[in-house]
């Protein structure tokens, strides 16, 4: 960026966001542009960035390892996580423990209508693969 425009951007976000608009979207689809750019991330994105080294681990493991689409599998994950989103919702909004306990009751029973042990089976399996792909015991 000019100087002028990364000053405009330091010094009065509102109006960069209005003339220029370049927070509304990323780069190519991602931030790895960002990592370009020493001055790319404002300081308090900077120490939060900072506080994760060390901390944060790739699960590399755990890539890729829903069912493949177009099988009963992953047509059941789909309905598994739709029914886990609304039940969530339901235990949140619950008034007491019963109700609680109830929808939490409905979403295991749906898991046992839903090809779940099969899941963990293709889920186990993609992971193996993995830990083999990685050179992991």
């Amino acid at each position: 960026m000019l100087p002028a425009v990364k000053d405009l951007q330091l010094n009065n976000a509102d109006q960069f966001k209005k003339d220029y608009r370049m927070g509304e979207f990323m780069f190519f689809g991602h931030d790895r542009h960002k990592a370009l750019s020493a001055d790319a991330f404002p300081e308090a994105i900077k120490q939060m960035q900072e506080w994760g080294q060390g901390k944060l681990k790739p699960h590399f493991i755990l890539e890729n390892i829903s069912p493949d689409q177009g099988t009963p599998e992953a047509r059941a994950l789909s309905a598994i996580n739709t029914k886990w989103n609304t039940t969530l919702v339901s235990m949140v909004r619950s008034k007491d423990d019963a109700s609680y306990d109830n929808a939490l009751a409905s979403y295991k029973s749906f898991l046992g209508e839903n090809r779940w042990e099969e899941i963990v089976k293709v889920r186990s399996e993609k992971m193996k693969l993995n830990k083999e792909k990685l050179g992991i015991q």
